[in-house]
């Protein structure tokens, strides 16, 4: 019987893991995209070993200060390279991880239902941005960890005889219980510090399900408080001074604050009940203290926690509790604390990973009553009406992952959702300019523009693209920060970006040298200053500077880039190949090295490889009139000759 037992749980996990892998199976065929290249394919950190010791011990050597995800990182790219596949499918088997630990809390908690609420979670497309998302790797990955530390804390803290029947737990194993869960409560914090609101949680679900001896259990999470205040603490800082999380995007009033806070509120209980056109950039709300209707959502939300706290003694407890744990869990996603992304949406259904768990156990485990209140209600149809609901979520999971397969896809399904999102207009903008297509760039940067004025990047790429076009700028730079503040490595960098186009190489040098010499290892003031020296016909001191770079950030694929076109242009053309290769094992999506890499192979008389690397560009631009040409001319007349001179 007890071996039947067991075998059925593991059967249920296996079951729930399952439905993840087949769910989520297609992502493995998708390519980096938005974040991925700070986090991944351009950090420098991946490297080496020197590298994993700056993940740990340097703050600000990252995008963000979570060093467990970055160590996951690290791993998967020395084992087995950039291949965006691993990456999604450690994301996946985290993800099914997960689905089976709220399972087992759940029922742990003896909560009705649990397994289907764990399905639900398992295969709910409001998921699918952070599993299938590789940069999101922080939420599977923390989710794991303090879903671990929670289910521990329970078994030592909630597993009493008594009220709840719980099974008798020696001291021993409840102390031991104890450990284990501050012990997955440090890596859940090294991998995202929004765990922190688990202490929290756990005390709600004290107050639930066993109230007597709060205190001292409320003593007990008291290690936990603290280093999770304490880890908090540090995001915030890192958040403002090294993400830049300040300025005039979140200069906001606390009733303000109040506002999104309850909008968001709504908004995501919204998602979890009806996940129809998610996007993966909502529209940031216009968030106005003098418009009476929007005090409707946090009085709306306060409402219905009073409601739920007088109707507590018919209702139990359980439904407070639920709604209680949600809000705390998406607390510092509510708009209370700056963070980066406000700047362009105050929601973002990957902020709601942890926090739908409780909601969607509550609708749950309230499904469940009504099914038992109805006489006679047939299990059967329970079943079937449940089946039906799982298959509809996981058809809607499948169709949510294609917008995550490359770039390209992502800002598309997003300008169609919302077609006034201005960073997805600049960044489809920047992929237009990439493959040549200048005058629908430029066309896209405008439109970023005129919905947000002050778009920095848009400013930026108009002025690049414009100089492509007719080796001019477009007038003067029009936004150039906020005065008086104290600027950061990354927007000297910034402007002295913004110099070498206009031409201003003195003052451009300027802020180069200004940013090395806070921060020597800055591969982009390294990279910079090779610009600008090669520019100014300084070509060995151009490639001293490009190794440099190379030597910090290894991944750097515009240095490739460049090297290769140096190489080539001095008839090095063994040197040439080898950089162009470099940079398409990086970036394989590049039809300008593979020109360059054939009109390389070109020049040493292998044909082969030539036609080869020529025809994989033609895969990438099939329209670029050159490009065919080239390799026409190749095709016809084999011998190398003058006229295809290396592109510059």
């Amino acid at each position: 019987m007890i071996r039947r037992f067991i075998l059925s749980r593991w059967i249920q996990a296996g079951i729930l893991a399952g439905m993840v892998l087949v769910a989520y199976l297609p992502s493995t065929d998708h390519s980096f995209i938005w974040d991925d290249d700070y986090y991944i394919t351009h950090n420098m950190t991946l490297a080496g070993f020197s590298g994993l010791k700056r993940i740990w011990l340097e703050p600000g050597a990252t995008p963000q200060y979570y060093p467990l995800v970055f160590t996951s990182f690290w791993l998967e790219y020395h084992l087995f390279g950039l291949n965006p596949a691993v990456f999604h499918f450690t994301n996946i088997l985290l993800h099914a991880a997960n689905a089976v630990l709220v399972w087992l809390i759940l029922a742990r908690l003896r909560l009705p239902w649990a397994w289907p609420a764990a399905a639900l979670f398992a295969l709910h497309p409001v998921n699918v941005e952070s599993v299938a998302w590789i940069s999101e790797r922080k939420n599977v990955l923390s989710g794991m960890f303090v879903l671990l530390s929670l289910l521990f804390l329970i078994r030592a803290s909630l597993s009493g005889t008594g009220g709840n029947q719980y099974p008798e737990t020696a001291s021993t194993n409840r102390r031991l219980s104890y450990m284990t869960s501050f012990l997955f409560f440090i890596p859940a914090l090294l991998s995202k510090t929004v765990t922190c609101m688990m202490p929290a949680a756990f005390l709600m679900l004290v107050w639930w399900k066993n109230p007597q001896g709060g205190g001292r259990k409320a003593v007990a999470t008291l290690p936990f408080f603290l280093v999770g205040a304490a880890a908090a603490l540090h995001t915030v800082i890192m958040e403002k001074s090294h993400v830049g999380a300040y300025g005039m995007e979140w200069a906001f009033s606390t009733i303000d604050r109040v506002l999104i806070a309850g909008r968001a509120l709504w908004f995501y209980a919204y998602k979890l009940v009806w996940p129809a056109n998610l996007v993966f950039i909502y529209p940031r709300w216009d968030i106005n203290a003098t418009v009476w209707w929007q005090y409707l959502f946090p009085v709306g939300a306060l409402g219905a926690f009073i409601l739920l706290w007088v109707t507590r003694g018919r209702l139990g407890r359980g439904a407070l509790t639920g709604v209680a744990i949600f809000a705390t869990a998406l607390f510092p996603a509510l708009g209370f604390i700056n963070y980066y992304p406000m700047r362009y949406s105050f929601v973002a259904d990957h902020f709601q990973y942890m926090a739908g768990i409780a909601l969607i156990a509550l609708i749950t485990a309230a499904a469940h009553r009504l099914f038992h209140g109805i006489h006679r209600f047939p299990a059967k149809t329970a079943c079937i009406l449940f089946s039906v609901l799982l298959l509809l979520l996981g058809t809607r999971t499948l169709q949510e992952q294609n917008k995550y397969e490359n770039l390209h896809t992502l800002w598309r399904d997003t300008l169609r959702k919302d077609p006034l999102c201005w960073m997805a207009h600049n960044n489809v903008g920047a992929l237009l300019s990439k493959i040549g297509n200048y005058e629908k760039a430029i066309a896209h940067f405008n439109k970023s523009l005129s919905i947000y004025p002050t778009n920095v990047m848009a400013h930026l790429n108009i002025k690049g693209v414009s100089k492509k076009l007719t080796g001019q700028t477009t007038g003067p730079l029009l936004y150039a920060g906020e005065p008086g503040r104290p600027r950061l490595m990354a927007w000297d960098n910034r402007l002295a970006t913004v110099m070498t186009r206009l031409g201003w190489d003195k003052a451009a040098n300027h802020y180069y040298q200004k940013v090395m010499a806070v921060d020597p290892r800055n591969a982009e003031a390294h990279y910079g200053t090779g610009q600008l020296l090669e520019r100014q016909g300084k070509i060995d001191a151009a490639i001293t500077a490009y190794e440099t770079t190379l030597d910090i950030d290894p991944l750097y694929t515009d240095v490739y880039q460049r090297l290769g076109k140096i190489h080539l242009t001095r008839n090095e053309y063994e040197k040439a190949i080898d950089r162009f290769f470099m940079l398409l094992k990086i970036d394989p999506f590049r039809a300008e090295a593979f020109e360059q890499l054939g009109l390389s192979y070109y020049h040493t008389g292998d044909l082969e490889n030539a036609i080869r690397a020529y025809r994989l560009a033609l895969n990438i631009q099939p329209h670029n009139r050159a490009l065919q040409m080239t390799l026409s001319r190749i095709l016809t007349q084999p011998e190398p000759v003058e006229s295809l001179p290396p592109r510059p």
